[in-house]
C-alpha cells in the first residue's frame, strides 16, 4: 500500500467527545504538496486551520507537526 496524505479541514465542535470535528477536504499522493497545500495562504483563508495526515505503507497513522516540521505517530 502507498503512502497517502489527507488534508482535512475544521467542521465544527462535538459537545459529546469535547473535541474539534474534521471534514475531508482533498487527497493527495505526494507529500510536498499536500504540505505546499496547507501552507498557502490563499488555502488558509479559504478554510482556516489546515490538518494534514499521512496514512503510512504499513497502515499506521501519522500527523503533520509544524514545529518542528515532521511526523508524528498517531495514536487510536
Amino acid at each position: 500500500m502507498k503512502e497517502k496524505f489527507t488534508i482535512y479541514r475544521e467542521d465544527g465542535f462535538d459537545e459529546e467527545s469535547q473535541k474539534t470535528k474534521y471534514a475531508v477536504l482533498k487527497t493527495m499522493k505526494r507529500e510536498p504538496d499536500a504540505v505546499a497545500y496547507i501552507n498557502d495562504l490563499k488555502n488558509i483563508r479559504e478554510y482556516g486551520y489546515l490538518r494534514l495526515e499521512k496514512r503510512g505503507e504499513d497502515g499506521s497513522s501519522y500527523l503533520w507537526n509544524e514545529y518542528p516540521e515532521g511526523w508524528e505517530l498517531i495514536h487510536d
